[in-house]
């Protein structure tokens, strides 16, 4: 598959590598190729949003919850195509305070906003659980969501790839579970001090 990957943060800088390690081929997608602060790294190419949109097949919006509508905009039309969404809705400067309602999830809220086919993943580890996952005895585990059977069977197949284990979780109204997972997790990690390479694994022993 083509991904490309809106955004170099943290998780585009961690998943962007991997993927094109994973017999993918990725990109990121930026505002601006040329600004020196997006130097690309790991043999990952540099677009504008909208090109690098225009060329994947699926595309994976690494960035803050806040930054959707422009990204969207920038991105112009994405009809059909998949749209990764590892967006967690919560203000990580106050508490973990989630930033939209009881009922609502981040990926309902950006299906509603987008004709692309939206699936929930990557959210549920930080940075480094993704940077690394190939290489650890265990795989992590990675729920995937979304109402599209084929678009769900095509992502977990990329993240079994890149050294998940990836799980089918049904449709996307499991993306509000999935959010509630990674506040968990980040909670966890940043407030009660269990290392951020920890992972959810599955275990049958």
């Amino acid at each position: 598959m083509k991904i490309a990957v809106i955004g170099k943060g943290r998780v585009g800088a961690a998943i962007a590598p991997v993927i094109a390690r994973s017999g993918h081929e990725a990109v990121y997608g930026v505002r601006d190729p040329a600004d020196p602060r997006y130097a690309s790294d790991h043999g990952v190419p540099l677009k504008t949003m909208a090109d690098a949109a225009g060329w994947a097949d699926a595309i994976l919006l690494a960035i803050g919850f806040d930054a959707i509508d422009d990204a969207l905009a920038a991105m112009g039309p994405i009809t059909g195509k998949i749209l990764i969404d590892p967006i967690n809705p919560y203000d990580f400067r106050n508490a973990l305070a989630p930033l939209i309602a009881p009922d609502q999830s981040a990926a309902a809220i950006l299906q509603a906003k987008t004709d692309a086919i939206v699936v929930k993943a990557l959210n549920q580890v930080g940075s480094g659980v993704m940077a690394d996952a190939p290489d650890r005895a265990l795989r992590p585990l990675q729920f995937v969501a979304a109402d599209d059977a084929a678009a769900r069977a095509a992502i977990i197949g990329l993240l079994v790839d890149c050294g998940f284990d990836a799980r089918d979780a049904g449709g996307l109204d499991y993306a509000r579970e999935l959010e509630g997972m990674a506040r968990l997790w980040i909670a966890q990690a940043f407030a009660h001090g269990m290392p951020a390479t920890m992972a959810w694994v599955l275990s049958a022993e």
